[in-house]
């Protein structure tokens, strides 16, 4: 696909049909308003192919391209956003996947992981707070964890 000037192509990222069980009407759906970009024309010197933009939902032309799919052709001047993705893989921690390969654990990850431990430990229940304006706090006693 061949761009004149400043104009980039982007494949539109939708919202999703459904939320869970959910099903999410086409009414109440936004305009699309982000996608990622495919291609770009020879003036344009902000986005590069792969990146994530954000435009007007309003903004750009809608089109199906034979063998390409669905396409929104927009001059750069309309992006509003490139989104980074920034790296949050931990140095030095990686998981063990179901396949037998270790790939790099994220932050967010981790976090999953410590939160449905301390969800699922017996402890978890007996460390409550009452009334912390008034200081009268409730911890667990060392013997009780100790006997778990």
């Amino acid at each position: 696909m061949h761009l004149q000037h400043d104009k980039v192509a982007c494949v539109p990222l939708f919202d999703p049909d459904h939320y869970g069980s959910i099903i999410i009407p086409d009414t109440a759906k936004e305009r699309c308003d982000q996608g990622l970009v495919k291609y770009i024309g020879p003036e344009v010197t902000h986005v590069q192919p792969g990146d994530h933009i954000i435009f007007s939902g309003y903004t750009g032309t809608l089109m199906e391209i034979e063998g390409e799919g669905l396409m929104i052709v927009l001059p750069e001047t309309f992006i509003d956003a490139k989104l980074e993705s920034p790296d949050t893989s931990i140095p030095g921690l990686y998981f063990l996947g179901k396949d037998g390969e270790y790939f790099p654990a994220t932050y967010e990850m981790a976090m999953n992981i410590i939160a449905r431990g301390l969800k699922e430990s017996p402890h978890f229940r007996d460390f409550k707070v009452f009334n912390v304006r008034a200081g009268i706090h409730q911890r667990p006693k060392w013997d009780k964890v100790t006997e778990r």
